[in-house]
C-alpha cells in the first residue's frame, strides 16, 4: 500500500468520529499552547532585560562598591563589614584604574541634597534622583544626545537620563541648552543657599529649616535607554559643593564641611574593553577587598533563574501534554475495537501485521499532529495579545515599549513536534493491539 493510502485511511478514520477527534485534539492543542505561553515568557524575560542592558554596553561594565557581598543566594545578598574598604575615594579611583582591561574608571555619588526638578518656567515637577558622575562620562554614560562633562567640573549642569527627557516632553536635541530649576530638601547648607549670619534669631532659623533653595542648572546631554536612564547627573566638582555644608562659627569663620569628600563616593564604575573581560575585571576588584557588582554576573544569574523557571514550567507542560495523550490512548482504543471487523477482513485478505500498526500509529499522529499545531499556533496568538496589553500598559505609563513574550520558530516547531512524538507513543499500544488481533475469532465474534 502506497504512503498515500495510509495518510488517506488515516484521515478518513479521524472524520469518522468527529466529536471524539475534535475533542482529543482540543485537549492536545490546550497542552500545545501552555508548552508555547509558558516557553515564550521565560524566554521573553530574559531577552528583555538583555535588550535594556544592551544599549548603554552596561554588559561590560562593573560597579565597584566600599563593601563586599557574602552569600545571600539568587535574589539578594548581604553586605560583609570591612574595615579596609571603608571609603571610596581618589585614591582608589588611581588603585582600580591600573587593572588590567580597564578602559575607564567613573567616581558616582547621589546627591541627596536635590528634591526635585523641572523645565524652567513650567509647574510638573519631577523627583530629582541625582548622582555626581567623573569626568570619564563618555565611555560610562553613553549619550544619545549632546556633550559628556568637562573634566572636574563645577558648572552649573546636568545630563538628563533618557526617561526624564521622555517625561519632559521634548526632543533631545530641542532639550540641550534649556534651563532646569532644581528644588533642594529644606534646610539645604550647600552651594547657592543663603546661609544665615550669626546673629540669626531662632524663628528665623526654624523658618530656614523649613524652606527649600530653588538652583538653576543648563542641560548638556542625554543619556541613552538603560541602566542609566531614570537618573539626572550632574559634574563631581559641583556635587561636591553641593554637599559642603555651611555654618557660621563666629561673624567671621564660615565652616565647610564637605561630606562627599568625608564619607567617599558611593560607588565607581569601571569600562572593560569588552564583555568577555568583565570576570577578569570583577576578579580583580574582589581581590583588592571591595565589593563588585556586574550586569553580566547578574545576567548570569537571571540566566539560571530562568533555567530553572523553565525546567518547573516545562514539567507541568509535559504532565499536561501527558493528560492530553490519555485521550488518544482512549480514542485509539475505541477505534480498534471499533473496527474489529475492518482489521480481521485486512488480515483475512493478507494484510501484514505491521501494515495494520503503521496505519492506527499514523491515525495518532495525526491527531498529535492536528493539535500540535492548533496549539502552537494559539499560543503564538496569545504571546501577541499580552504583547500588545503589555505595550498599551508601558504607554500609558509614558515607558519604552518591551517586547516581553518571545515565541520564536524553533519554540513553536518544538513544541509541535512533541505533541506528534506523544501522539506516536500514545498510538503504539492500540496500535499493537489491533496488530494482534485474531481474524477469525474476530469474524466469528461479528
Amino acid at each position: 500500500m502506497r504512503s498515500f493510502d495510509y495518510v488517506r485511511l488515516a484521515a478518513r478514520d479521524v472524520r469518522r468520529q468527529p466529536l471524539r477527534s475534535l475533542l482529543t485534539v482540543t485537549a492536545l492543542a490546550i497542552s500545545t499552547a501552555i508548552v508555547v505561553t509558558l516557553g515564550s515568557l521565560t524566554i521573553g524575560a530574559r531577552q528583555a532585560v538583555v535588550s535594556a542592558l544592551s544599549p548603554d554596553n552596561s554588559l561590560s561594565t562593573v560597579t565597584v562598591t566600599s563593601t563586599k557581598s557574602g552569600a545571600g543566594g539568587l535574589f539578594g545578598n548581604v553586605q560583609v563589614a570591612n574595615d579596609q574598604t571603608s571609603k571610596l575615594d581618589d585614591a582608589t579611583v588611581s588603585q582600580l584604574a591600573k587593572i588590567p582591561h580597564v578602559q575607564s574608571v567613573s567616581p558616582r555619588a547621589f546627591v541627596w541634597e536635590f528634591n526635585t526638578f523641572g523645565l524652567t518656567n513650567t509647574s510638573t515637577q519631577y523627583v530629582a534622583q541625582t548622582q555626581g558622575i567623573g569626568a570619564e562620562t563618555a565611555s560610562t554614560l553613553p549619550l544619545s544626545a549632546g556633550r559628556e562633562f568637562v573634566a572636574n567640573s563645577a558648572e552649573h549642569e546636568v545630563i538628563l537620563g533618557a526617561a526624564y527627557a521622555r517625561q519632559l516632553g521634548g526632543d533631545s536635541q530641542n532639550l540641550l541648552g534649556k534651563t532646569i530649576s532644581i528644588t533642594t530638601q529644606k534646610g539645604y547648607r550647600g552651594d547657592g543657599a543663603a546661609i544665615l549670619p550669626v546673629t540669626a534669631t531662632q524663628a528665623q532659623i526654624d523658618a530656614y529649616n523649613k524652606s527649600a533653595t530653588q538652583l538653576q542648572a543648563t542641560v548638556v546631554g542625554i543619556t541613552t535607554d538603560g541602566s542609566n536612564q531614570n537618573s539626572l547627573f550632574i559634574p563631581l566638582g559641583w556635587a561636591h559643593q553641593v554637599r559642603t555644608e555651611q555654618y557660621w562659627m563666629d561673624e567671621k569663620t564660615l565652616k565647610k564641611t564637605d561630606q562627599l569628600a568625608d564619607n567617599g563616593y558611593t560607588s565607581i564604575v569601571l569600562r572593560a574593553d569588552s564583555a568577555t573581560n568583565v570576570p577578569v575585571v570583577a576578579a580583580a576588584v574582589d581581590s583588592l577587598g571591595y565589593g563588585e557588582v556586574s550586569a553580566l554576573g547578574v545576567l548570569q544569574k537571571l540566566t539560571a533563574a530562568t533555567a530553572i523557571v523553565w525546567v518547573v514550567l516545562g514539567a507541568i507542560a509535559v504532565v499536561a501534554l501527558i493528560a492530553a495523550s490519555l485521550g488518544i490512548v482512549n480514542t485509539m482504543l475505541m477505534a480498534v475495537s471499533e473496527q474489529r471487523t475492518v482489521i480481521a477482513i485486512w488480515r483475512a485478505c493478507g494484510a501484514p501485521k505491521k501494515q495494520i500498526s503503521r496505519q492506527f500509529v499514523l491515525h495518532a499522529a495525526i491527531l498529535g499532529l492536528l493539535g500540535g499545531v492548533i496549539g502552537a499556533a494559539t499560543g503564538f496568538g496569545i504571546t501577541q495579545v499580552v504583547n500588545q496589553h503589555i505595550a498599551a500598559l508601558l504607554a500609558a505609563q509614558q515607558i519604552a515599549t518591551v517586547d516581553l513574550p518571545a515565541a520564536p520558530w524553533w519554540l513553536l516547531g518544538s513544541a509541535a513536534a512533541i505533541t506528534v512524538l506523544f501522539g506516536v507513543l500514545a498510538g503504539a499500544y492500540p496500535a499493537w493491539r489491533a496488530a494482534r488481533q485474531d481474524p477469525a475469532i474476530a469474524l466469528a465474534g461479528q
